[in-house]
Formats: structure tokens, sequence, C-alpha cells
């Protein structure tokens, strides 16, 4: 199956979302040179999304793996209508509630706002709701699902993926809470199964839901 479309979708939406998130980084990394943060990232977003989106695409075609948004585009079909309106209900109230039971939590557990003001913190949810759901999700547990054949184990190890590809730049700003590791995993686990259900459209858009109340309240 061609993936020409999906691919250039995927790769410019990932690139784009890192531009947008170097205001953001730009507060919450003060210790890195702005020229290399306004360089980096959006390079880095892009590449690393075309280069994982190239891979997961053909992986996720070949698992059968659905994508009711972007697969019926490639094909210059319409798609189902019913199908599609589930899961944007469906993202939506499994993001939601995700994401307020992560902002209380976050409260209690006394977590640190986020910097800037709500329009600099909304700006990262793009980033943060597309790329690592590429690298974990399209990717590494599409072909897990395809070696597999099965999708739980894929979602759990995918999981830590997630976590790791999430957090690759921020390690270096010194060790994170115990809090934010399970929180994340946990988010990780609920965007794969997303995946495993409603694809990538899915798995992002529950994302871009957990993010914009995260950032918007935290």
């Amino acid at each position: 199956m061609p993936i020409r479309k999906r691919l250039w979708a995927l790769t410019l939406t990932g690139g784009i979302g890192g531009l947008f998130a170097v205001p953001y980084v730009l507060l919450a990394r003060p210790d890195i040179n702005p020229a290399i943060i306004w360089l980096a990232l959006p390079l880095g977003s892009l590449l690393v999304s075309a280069l994982c989106a190239w891979a997961g695409l053909r992986l996720a075609d070949r698992a059968d793996l659905a994508m009711p948004y972007l697969r019926p585009w490639e094909l210059g079909q319409l798609g189902d209508s019913a199908e599609r309106g589930w899961l944007v209900r469906v993202c939506i109230a499994a993001g939601g509630i995700f994401g307020l039971a992560g902002a209380v939590a976050f409260r209690l557990a006394g977590m640190p706002v986020h910097p800037g003001g709500l329009a600099v913190r909304l700006s990262a949810f793009p980033f943060a709701a597309v790329v690592p759901e590429i690298v974990a999700h399209l990717f590494v547990m599409s072909g897990l699902v395809l070696v597999m054949k099965r999708t739980w184990i894929p979602i759990l190890l995918s999981g830590l993926v997630f976590v790791v590809a999430f957090h690759a730049g921020r390690v270096a700003a010194g060790p994170l809470p115990a809090f934010i590791w399970v929180f994340d995993y946990l988010f990780g686990v609920l965007t794969g199964w997303i995946y495993s259900r409603y694809g990538i459209e899915g798995a992002a858009l529950t994302g871009a839901v957990v993010h914009a109340i995260l950032l918007g309240i935290n």
C-alpha cells in the first residue's frame, strides 16, 4: 500500500510541532543555548518523524492496524464516518479523564507548574501529542504487533519506549521524580491501547487532549 501522502503528513506535523514547542522549551531549559533549541528541535522532530513514520507506516499496514483517517485519505476513499465519530468521542473522553486525573495528581504531589503563560504552554502540546506517538507506537509497537501477533505485550513494552522518547531531552536537566515516570508510562499504555483500536490518529488525539489539559491547568 502506498504511504507517500501519510508520510508527508506525519513528517510535517512532527516538524511543525517541534517548531511550535520552541518557546516552551526555551523557558523550560534556560541552560541550553537558544540557537541550539531553535535549530535542533524543529529539525530533529522532522527527521525523527520522517524516519519512524517511514518504517512505522509500512509495519502498521502489514500488521493491519487501524488508521481510519489517514489510510482512506491515502487511497482517495471516503472512510467510515460512524467509525470516525466514535473514535473522536472515545479519544476525547479518555484523554479528558486521564488529563484531569493527572492534573489533580500533579497538584497533590506538589509538582512544579509548567513555565510561561497559557499560549506558550499550549504551544508545546502538538509536539507532545505527535512525535512520541510516531516513535513509540506507530514505529515500535507496530513492529512488535507484527512479530508477536498480539497487542497487549506490545502495548506494555512500547509504553517503556514512550517514556524514553518523551523524556529523552529532559533527563540531562536532572533526575525526574518517580511519579513522572509512572504517570507517563501509564499515559503511554493508554495511548498504546488507543492506537491498537483506533490508529495513530486516535493516539495523537488522546495525547493532544491530555497535554492540553495538563499544560493549560498546570
